[in-house]
Parts: C-alpha cells; structure tokens; sequence
C-alpha cells in the first residue's frame, strides 16, 4: 500500500511539474517500478532521458541511460544494454560523474561477459578498476578484480584467474567483506582447472562449513559441486555422492540451472 501510494504521489507531481523537474521525477517513478514492472520501469527511464536530454540535464541524462542499460541486461536484451551503457559512460566521463561512469562500464563487462566476449569485457572491467582504484573503496576493488578474474577463468587462463581470485580474497578478508565466502569457490575451481585439487580441497569446505546464511543456494551448490569432482578424483566415493546429492539438492530447491563462478555487480 506504502509503495502504491508513493508511486500514486509521483505521478500526481509529474503532472504538475515544471520541465526542470520532469527527469529526476521520471527517475524515482523507475526506481518505485523496477521490481515489479521492468517494462514500466524501462518506459519512465526512457522518458527521463528524452526530458533531461531536452533541458540539457547531463547528471539524469546519465542517470537514465544507465538505469536503461541495467534494465535491458536484466531482461537478456543485451544488444540494447550495451547501447544503453555506451550512452552514459560518455557523459558521465565528460562531466566527472565518477561513480556512474564506473558502473556503466561495470555494466558492460558483466555484458560482453555474458555475450562471452571476453577481451571487451576485460577492456571494461579494467577500465572501471583503474576508477575504483583511484577512489580507493575496498568493496567496489574487490567486486571488479573478482570479475576480471571470472573472465580470465572463462578464458581458461587459470593462473591469471587465480591471481585476481587471490587479491579479491585478500581485501575481502581485510576489509571483513562477507562475499570471501564465493571467491574461496572460485579459487575452489580455478585451483581444479590448474589441477592442484589439495589446494581446491582446502578451498570449498571453508565456504561450506562457515557461510551460513552469508552465502547464496548458488555459491553453496558450487562449493559441495566442486569439493565432490575433487574427492571423485582422489576415490573417495562415499563422500563424493554426498557432496553430488547435496548439490543436487540445493539446485533443485532453488532452481539452479548452471553451475559458474558468481558474479558480484
């Protein structure tokens, strides 16, 4: 009901606004609808962008073609995303709006990822570390070093993955960051694709046994996946079928399709 009469209010203020006022209204009618309406939501963004392009509003310019970017990648129409995405890091870059500038080239990493285009999205990823790096925020390092090493990981380049697995995993720890808990997964795997399965041995059950509820049904279902293929290996087969069942479990529960290293945006 709350949320229904905060989205009856907005669109009672656009009808009375002045132009000046139109984008950034435009805007919060995106954020009260992108849950529930995607479609919606991608239609006041667009209307934002066209009323902050007229007026000449750079911030909510960007600020609409990104939310736009965001809402077409969120919906798989990653063609439109990447426009979307390429749209606002101009003006963001142009204008000194760093922390939008980072996310859409954030957003264009996951994207290229995903269309599996992976010197793009190390280009981007990199691109947006360099920012990240120089604003010195330990969680926004950590989200993108983790992602570089996703590409490289797809890349089968595993000592490069591991590398940037690593780093991740020490600003994580240092930092108290509950998401350490996926990048000993993905160091879990990576330590299976340079076929050291001790060190894979010594990865997963930390996630397994400590996580709680700090962990995805996701990130889990990789950690007993993973731990089984190396016990399956070193013929262990009892607990190997227990690890299999348990992720098999999980998957089903939660309607896991696939089973890759996790992505944090």
């Amino acid at each position: 009901v709350n949320a229904q009469s905060k989205y009856d209010s907005l669109l009672l203020e656009v009808s009375v606004a002045n132009e000046t006022e139109l984008p950034g209204l435009f805007m919060d009618l995106f954020v009260e609808r992108r849950l529930d309406s995607l479609e919606l939501a991608l239609r006041f963004a667009g209307l934002a962008s066209e009323s902050a392009l007229r007026i000449g509003d750079s911030l909510n310019y960007t600020r609409a073609e990104y939310a736009m970017g965001h809402a077409y990648r969120i919906n798989g129409d990653y063609n439109n995303a990447v426009k979307k995405y390429f749209s606002a890091v101009k003006p963001a870059r142009n204008n000194g709006y760093t922390i939008r500038e980072k996310a859409a080239l954030n957003g264009l990493g996951l994207t290229y990822y995903t269309l599996s285009k992976f010197d793009s999205a190390l280009r981007y990823h990199f691109e947006s570390l360099q920012l990240r790096e120089r604003d010195g925020d330990p969680e926004e390092i950590s989200i993108t070093t983790n992602n570089i090493g996703l590409v490289y990981y797809q890349l089968n380049d595993f000592v490069k993955a591991k590398l940037y697995f690593e780093r991740t995993l020490k600003i994580e720890e240092d930092n108290e960051l509950a998401t350490d808990y996926g990048t000993y997964v993905n160091l879990g795997l990576t330590n299976i694709g340079l076929n050291d399965l001790e060190e894979a041995l010594a990865n997963f059950p930390i996630t397994i046994d400590n996580c709680g509820e700090n962990c995805s049904p996701k990130t889990l279902t990789e950690a007993y996946d993973g731990r089984a293929l190396c016990l399956l290996a070193n013929e262990n087969y009892v607990e190997a079928e227990s690890d299999y069942l348990a992720a098999l479990e999980l998957a089903k529960n939660n309607s896991i399709t696939t089973s890759l290293p996790s992505i944090y945006n």
